[in-house]
């Protein structure tokens, strides 16, 4: 066995060196070492460093998935709704004012519709109210549109996983609104102005028989 050569003794030369150990005997010097190379496994070859990214920076070779949560189709679905509620309202306003003035009658207790039975002809006031009450119901249709379109954009943008600022930020919609019904209020108010200032002044020509020529409901204390 001493002639063998220490490569060829494998697993006993490793039971021997353990044995070796608890007894506290020593090996010969060529043994030891071939027992330390065998226990002691290579180190691995140093790779290159890694290298250092910045936050939300992808590695490379590697793509971005993007994750589909359901908070986000939500959170779409709530701006939809908080919009068509808004909408609603200003719908609901004008149709009101729409059947107050299909209501209105002239001095002779007659109405005169006109434009295919959407307007009342039988005053000024009639007229009027008739004509805003429209334009408010157009304009809640025009924007419940624009909610629903803006909904169906922000959900084929998250499909596609194009997050962009068009379309999530968005300042033409809310501003158009804005405005328009800034400007119906603000015709509302111009309206009632004028006609205290008629009434106050007395210059109502009495084209409405009587009727208070007013193109809207006058308010009343209560």
């Amino acid at each position: 066995e001493s002639s063998a050569p220490p490569e060829a003794w494998g697993l006993m030369l490793e039971w021997r060196a353990a044995i070796n150990e608890d007894t506290g005997e020593q090996l010969p010097p060529d043994v030891a070492a071939t027992v330390s190379l065998k226990a002691a496994p290579p180190a691995p070859a140093p790779g290159p460093a890694p290298a250092i990214r910045s936050a939300g920076e992808r590695a490379p070779g590697t793509q971005a998935a993007m994750i589909m949560e359901p908070k986000n189709c939500l959170a779409s679905e709530r701006t939809m709704l908080e919009w068509v509620h808004t909408v609603l309202a200003l719908a609901f306003l004008g149709i009101g004012l729409w059947k107050y003035s299909l209501s209105l009658r002239d001095a002779a207790g007659m109405p005169n519709y006109v434009a295919f039975g959407l307007l009342n002809a039988a005053t000024n006031s009639s007229l009027l109210v008739g004509a805003y009450s429209l334009v408010l119901v157009a304009i809640a249709l025009g924007f419940v549109w624009y909610a629903v379109l803006s909904h169906t954009s922000r959900l084929s943008a998250m499909f596609a996983g194009k997050i962009t600022e068009s379309i999530f930020n968005s300042r033409t919609g809310p501003i158009v609104f804005v405005v328009t019904i800034g400007a119906a209020l603000f015709a509302q108010w111009l309206v009632q102005v004028v006609f205290v200032l008629q009434q106050t002044f007395g210059q109502d020509d009495g084209s409405s028989g009587g009727v208070a020529t007013s193109a809207f409901p006058p308010v009343r204390s209560s």
